[in-house]
Order: C-alpha cells, then structure tokens, then sequence
C-alpha cells in the first residue's frame, strides 16, 4: 500500500541518518572531514575562517536570458541581507555533506519580510517523494 511505502522510505531514512550520526560520534576523523570539507566550500581560500568573511555575491538570472524585473531582484537581495544566510552557509552546507539535504526555514516578522533562516532537524522532516519524477521514484 502507499502508506506502507511511505512508512518504509521514512524508517530507511531515519536509519540511515542514525548511522551517519553514529559514525560522526565513533570516528573523529569523520567529523573532521565534514569540518574541512564545508569550510572548503564555504570559505575557499579565504584565510579568514569567520562567518563574517564569507566572500560570496548573488546573482540573479532569468531562464533563457533577459531582464529580471526590478522590484524581484530588490526583493531576492533584501532577502540575502536581512536573513544573514551568510552567517549559516557553513552548517547548511556540513549538513548537506553529512546527510545528502538540508532544510531551513524562512522566518518572517509581521511585515512579510524575511528576517532569518531558520535550520531544521533534517531527521524530523516529512519527505514526500513525487513518483513522476525519475529522479525521486523508488
């Protein structure tokens, strides 16, 4: 049945995530790597190790080329600088080396503007596979 399927896929992920942390615990030199391996991607060469040095721009492009309109390429900016990703990027990326995801959630104040990015435990996240897609059928 479907549910059962559901239930299966979620309890294997679950496992799996159990052993990655298992084998972090165990073997330091894993947690080491991850470490190593975000701040790689994260930082580059930048000596500097500090949230704050982060070099990195966003660019905004439209599909097919053209002109992004205005008020949307404002608005994806603001978003970058108000929720402060930057200072987030290296255990969003630890976690995605780590687990193969990540997921984070945009928090917003009464306005509607986006003023943090917010980690969630990747183990307590529902995932709902779209069986259309090749990529995400069993």
């Amino acid at each position: 049945s479907a549910l059962h399927s559901y239930l299966s896929e979620d309890y294997h992920r679950a496992r799996i995530m159990d052993e990655y942390n298992e084998m972090e615990k165990e073997m330091p030199e894993v947690s080491s790597a991850l470490d190593l391996l975000a701040d790689n991607v994260v930082f580059g060469q930048n000596s500097s190790r500090e949230e704050d040095s982060v070099n990195y721009k966003v660019s905004i492009a439209k599909k097919g080329g053209g002109k992004v309109p205005l008020k949307l390429a404002k608005e994806i900016k603001e978003i970058d600088e108000t929720s402060k990703i930057h200072r987030e990027l290296k255990s969003i990326v630890r976690g995605m080396l780590k687990y193969g995801d990540s997921v984070e959630e945009m928090v917003f104040n009464d306005k509607g503007d986006c003023i943090r990015i917010k980690h969630l435990p990747v183990k307590s996240v529902d995932v709902i596979y779209d069986n259309s897609n090749p990529r995400h059928s069993a």
